[in-house]
């Protein structure tokens, strides 16, 4: 299984972070707000967000697929349903703040903008 993965890593990522089809993303948003703190947004290609999670196939000490930056686990916890069966991606947006500088922006929270 790993080996398949880390053969078709670039394809499976590109398809898990985009979706494919007339519907794939073409950039993604990522948008931050610390308690009180400044804003801080970005627009990324997706491209780059791809190129960036893109890495190496491990399985963790807790048995879940770490592909590059995305980590693979079974969904469960919804009683058994059909959806358990399911796979979930995670991965952290924070990260893609540090892609590159160029895509940020930050801005003073105001309390008084609708």
């Amino acid at each position: 299984m790993l080996r398949f993965l880390s053969e078709n890593r670039k394809k499976i990522t590109k398809s898990i972070i985009s979706g494919s089809g007339k519907a794939s993303a073409k950039w993604m948003l990522i948008v931050e707000e610390k308690n009180g703190g400044p804003y801080k947004s970005a627009i990324i290609p997706i491209n780059r967000v791809t190129e960036y999670c893109i890495g190496e196939c491990s399985i963790t000490d807790q048995g879940n697929l770490k592909m590059g930056k995305l980590m693979i686990q079974r969904k469960g916890g919804d009683g058994c349903k059909k959806t358990a069966q399911m796979l979930q991606f995670k991965f952290s947006p924070r990260d893609l703040f540090y892609i590159d500088q160029k895509y940020v922006v930050s801005r003073p929270n105001d309390q008084n903008m609708s």
